[in-house]
């Protein structure tokens, strides 16, 4: 009985060592951290680094344009530019989308700038009226700074096909920065601002796009520096060129 015990204790020391010599042997498992890509939460195939991007097979080019005041312009300028716009369409091979992205505005740093100006001109005049009056421009500029409001852009999207019976990716793409020349070429005889995004804005632009309710908050500054709220001349019929858009 004794032998019987003792040679079941040696075959299950035995299977031990054995089990922990195979685990020696075996290549140990680290866990490696992935790094998400951006095709993981956006609808693209590739991203490259100048900022053109493929999605369903169609290499993609993106341009942000300014705003028109047709209230700014005389009948022979609106008819100039709708003369242009249509020349400009005749000259492009593809369609093009045009989309129009609103974002949440932030005020933050625009009351910071405005705080500070109004206490050099307090210290400037140094008067009590004028305080007074200044204390309660800057109660309605916060009050004001509240109320939700949004920054618009307007974002051009021109994009190529393969051509029947096969053509290679530096083909399209040549033919895609040509669609591109077009277009800027265009918005240059219209007077219209005009500005290709960086890879990081193509990629704000889309993601505003594809998951608005998750839209990257803009900074007001942002929008000034864009010229987007830049005073516009009305009632006129002659504006400089540079001073269009």
């Amino acid at each position: 009985m004794k032998g019987l015990i003792l040679g079941s204790v040696l075959v299950l020391v035995m299977v031990w060592l054995v089990w922990r010599d195979q685990k020696k042997q075996r290549p140990s498992r680290s866990r490696k951290k992935v790094q998400g890509a951006l095709q993981d939460f956006l609808p693209m195939d590739s991203f490259r680094e100048d900022g053109t991007l493929e999605v369903e097979g169609k290499f993609r080019r993106i341009l942000r344009v300014g705003d028109i005041n047709l209230f700014a312009l005389s009948m022979q300028d609106i008819l100039r530019l709708r003369e242009t716009f249509k020349q400009t369409l005749q000259r492009m091979e593809n369609p093009f989308q045009i989309s129009v992205q609103a974002r949440r505005a932030n005020y933050t740093d625009y009351l910071n700038y405005a705080k500070e100006v109004v206490q050099e001109t307090i210290n400037d005049v140094n008067n009590e009226a004028f305080s007074a009056f200044s204390e309660h421009l800057l109660e309605h500029l916060e009050q004001e700074a509240q109320k939700p409001r949004t920054d618009r852009e307007n974002l051009l999207v021109m994009s190529v096909l393969p051509k029947v019976g096969g053509e290679s990716e530096e083909v399209q793409l040549e033919r895609l920065h040509n669609e591109e020349r077009i277009m800027v070429e265009g918005l240059s005889d219209m007077g219209i601002r005009y500005e290709l995004l960086r890879p990081h804005q193509v990629v704000e632009a889309i993601q505003n796009f594809w998951h608005r309710q998750r839209a990257i908050t803009q900074r007001y500054r942002d929008a000034l520096e864009r010229g987007m709220h830049a005073p516009r001349v009305t009632g006129t019929d002659d504006i400089p060129e540079e001073e269009r858009g």
